[in-house]
């Protein structure tokens, strides 16, 4: 009962811990008339509750009086900001007033106790007034943590004027005989962006004989190399080590880190020479013993030197680097072969990198995750997938796993390359390493069996799938479906499938969605309506995917009469005869992909006139499907309804009609007879959008001024990679072919990449004209860049 109060009186402590605790003590309290009254209760368990939560309410509970604590500390010193504003001459009152009202709570000032305030403090003014006011309590002097802690949060807001005039009025407080005097006042001097005031004082320090600790000297060399002052760098570590920072037993640099400050500016000044004799001077090829190399050794400051010769593609430099560090016993040799394979995959000699693994294996080193991933990311890059399974089986020899994102990459371009057997293989070493695949990994091996035309493993891999806890998707579904749609006895497949998964999961609508998708994409419209009605009989509501889903699945099998009947149905049970937009477009662009675009002309008039606007797809897949039959008065039929209902063209139809206009002049002949093009829409200066397809129908001859054609486009519809594929097959149909390559380089220079249609047009474009050699030094490039030519730019070449 007592317990039960204390528990009434924190309402901090979580819901969920208080609801059950309670049902605990009622249920121990009254068990025998709770278990005649509510048999079929579970006895309470503490076990079956959240540990988590359980931890997290006691810890919000105990840190409810400390975040009070801070609140009103705050709260304190926000009161004595307001006052200040308000009126300036109380400002000494109200000062002694908050100083009061702190010294009334009872802080026990420490190092932790004011870091944490600090850390709490949101105002900038309040911090520096906390932080005034603790240095002046007695028993507690500043550490150089807490002036760290004040240094950081005033640089961080940018004040700097504010920390210099809070550092100029500690200097003159004359606190010398405090922790680390002089340590703040250069530190605080050099994070303030005032060097040479830092150097001063550094030189009055040293001439009373004191001397900075490490992190102070860190602070200061990382202030004087951003201002470039690399001079008085290098007499500052002079003076570092001859005045004591040097163990004289060991001959060890006690702070490594602060001659890596400057080797790493050396390097970004490219002056690889000064860094490389910078740290020869200081730590000596052949001056350390291997046990000191392998513990703290700067190996990290050649890392930096290293890494900026990469950047120069200066890998002969690296080399003799990496070799010189072996010799001089800088470097492990598992190390050293890290650096190799990292190096040579970075500059694309990946069969050097897999020789330079083989040998490190013979030596007995294998080298760490990271190079290895480095090493099979290059290897399925390159296609090379048996040397990349020589390494997953000598690891697993070895008795080391790969990374599992090593493993995915690797079965996902195995699947890729048609060896989906060994992608399985790799899988199943996962699986005995209790490594569960990624989800996307199932989804390759599913849909490389079905191309290896092992299709009974779809449905084993989406049951597998489920029971190492991941969810499948649509996608996934649909593509296990359409592998059982092409096997024998399908339907009895289907179903049984069907089964399987009502058997693991609550009869749902979107498991049921799922099923009539697959089955429209397998082309088994039949399949998808018994689907469709079973969900009726029981009694699971119809929704709006549902709907779409069905009437795709008329569509893709071919089944036109059904989905116009199935739409018409939709339009009669509805309110003023309007299914919903996603239905009237799915129609539209159903029929407009079904190559009706006769029919999807004619649902596309009704909506007009019912006074619904379609969607810009509608109206793009009908100008495809028209251009397709060759139909080009009702592509600007459609063209023209587009415009009059305040769109703009589109990319895709821009980049439809320039195509066509290229093959034939029938659609510009469409275009002029038509008369009724709204061409004003277009404020393109010299060019409107008939004159554009004219010009690519080649009516309008390409003179010297139209150089630019790609900006003309662009003033008529936004440009994307297939604008400039199209204008470059334009181009190439003339003699000139300098603007040809000037184009494809002007495409690169805005950031479009150019695509294999764009390589195979401009290879065949040097072909036709002659210029084979030029074509075959592109082809070496598209190569390079993973493209292959196609059919035609073969028989070309």
């Amino acid at each position: 009962m007592l317990f039960s109060t204390s528990i009434a009186s924190r309402p901090i402590l979580h819901k969920c811990f208080i609801i059950k605790f309670s049902s605990f003590l009622s249920s121990s309290c009254y068990t025998s008339s709770a278990a005649a009254v509510q048999p079929f209760l579970p006895t309470p368990n503490f076990d079956e509750y959240d540990s988590k939560q359980l931890a997290s309410s006691f810890k919000d509970w105990f840190r409810t009086r400390e975040d009070a604590l801070l609140n009103r500390i705050f709260e304190i010193l926000a009161a004595t900001a307001t006052t200040t504003k308000e009126d300036d001459d109380d400002l000494p009152v109200s000062a002694r007033t908050s100083e009061l009202e702190l010294s009334q709570l009872g802080l026990r000032l420490n190092e932790m106790f004011v870091l944490r305030v600090l850390k709490s403090g949101k105002d900038v003014l309040s911090c520096l007034k906390f932080f005034d006011w603790a240095g002046r309590q007695p028993g507690f002097y500043h550490t150089r943590a807490t002036f760290h802690a004040i240094f950081k949060i005033l640089s961080k807001q940018k004040l700097m004027s504010v920390m210099l005039d809070f550092l100029e009025s500690y200097r003159m407080q004359k606190m010398s005989h405090r922790v680390r005097f002089y340590d703040t006042l250069v530190a605080g001097y050099a994070v303030a962006g005032k060097p040479g005031i830092a150097l001063k004082l550094f030189g009055a320090m040293r001439f009373q004989g004191f001397d900075l600790g490490p992190f102070a000297y860190h602070v200061f060399l990382n202030a004087l190399v951003e201002q470039s002052c690399f001079d008085v760098v290098e007499v500052v570590l002079k003076q570092i080590k001859l005045r004591g920072l040097e163990n004289e037993s060991k001959g060890d640099v006690i702070n490594d880190h602060m001659v890596g400050i400057l080797v790493d500016a050396h390097c970004k000044k490219n002056k690889f020479k000064e860094a490389h004799r910078l740290m020869e001077d200081f730590w000596g090829l052949r001056k350390f013993s291997l046990g000191n190399t392998m513990g703290m050794f700067p190996g990290i400051r050649y890392n930096v030197l290293v890494c900026r010769l990469l950047r120069e593609n200066r890998l002969d430099d690296v080399c003799d680097l990496l070799v010189e560090m072996m010799e001089g016993e800088f470097l492990r040799i598992s190390l050293a072969y890290n650096y190799l394979i990292n190096t040579l995959c970075g500059d694309g000699s990946v069969d050097e990198a897999y020789r330079v693994l083989l040998d490190s294996i013979k030596q007995g080193y294998f080298p760490g995750k990271r190079t290895t991933c480095i090493l099979a990311d290059a290897l399925c890059r390159e296609g090379k997938l048996d040397k990349m399974k020589e390494l997953v089986l000598m690891s697993l020899e070895l008795n080391i796993m790969q990374s599992e994102a090593v493993c995915v990459k690797f079965i996902s371009a195995l699947c890729k390359a048609r060896r989906v057997e060994d992608g399985y293989c790799i899988h199943g070493q996962l699986k005995r390493h209790d490594k569960v695949s990624y989800r996307y990994t199932y989804l390759d091996l599913i849909h490389g069996f079905n191309r290896a035309n092992r299709r009974d493993m779809s449905s084993r891999l989406l049951i597998e799938m489920q029971e190492n806890g991941h969810r499948p998707t649509r996608k996934m579904y649909r593509a296990v479906i359409c592998c059982i749609c092409t096997m024998v006895n399908p339907e009895n497949c289907f179903f049984k499938l069907l089964e399987m998964q009502l058997s693991r999961q609550e009869p749902a609508c979107k498991l049921f969605n799922f099923f009539i998708d697959g089955a429209g994409h397998a082309k088994r419209p039949d399949l998808a309506r018994e689907v469709f009605e079973m969900m009726a009989r029981n009694g699971i509501e119809h929704n709006s995917d549902t709907k779409i889903f069905m009437m795709q699945s008329y569509l893709k099998g071919e089944r036109i009469a059904d989905a116009l009947n199935f739409y018409n149905d939709l339009c009669k049970k509805s309110k003023k005869g309007n299914p919903g937009r996603k239905l009237n477009n799915t129609m539209v662009v159903g029929l407009s992909k079904a190559n009706r675009p006769d029919l999807a002309l004619e649902v596309l008039r009704d909506l007009r006139e019912k006074g619904l606007l379609p969607s810009l797809e509608s109206y793009e897949e009908l100008v495809r499907s028209f251009c397709t039959v060759e139909n080009y008065d009702m592509v600007v039929e459609v063209v023209d309804d587009l415009l009059k209902t305040g769109r703009k063209v589109s990319s895709f139809i821009g980049n439809t009609l320039l195509l066509h206009s290229v093959r034939s002049r029938e659609l510009y002949q469409a275009w002029v007879q038509s008369g009724n093009v709204t061409t004003e829409a277009f404020p393109s200066g010299d060019f409107t959008l008939g004159e554009l397809i004219g010009l690519f129908s080649g009516v309008y001859e390409v003179n010297e001024q139209l150089e630019d054609l790609d900006e003309v486009i662009e003033q008529c519809f936004p440009l994307n990679n297939f604008t400039y594929n199209t204008l470059l097959r334009r181009l190439s149909m003339t003699n000139r072919l300098d603007s040809f390559v000037e184009l494809f380089n002007k495409m690169r220079k805005k950031g479009y990449q150019p695509d294999s249609y764009t390589y195979n047009i401009v290879v065949q474009s040097l072909c036709k004209h002659g210029r084979r050699n030029e074509a075959m030094r592109w082809v070496g490039e598209m190569h390079r860049m993973g493209f292959d030519l196609t059919k035609h730019t073969e028989q070309l070449m």
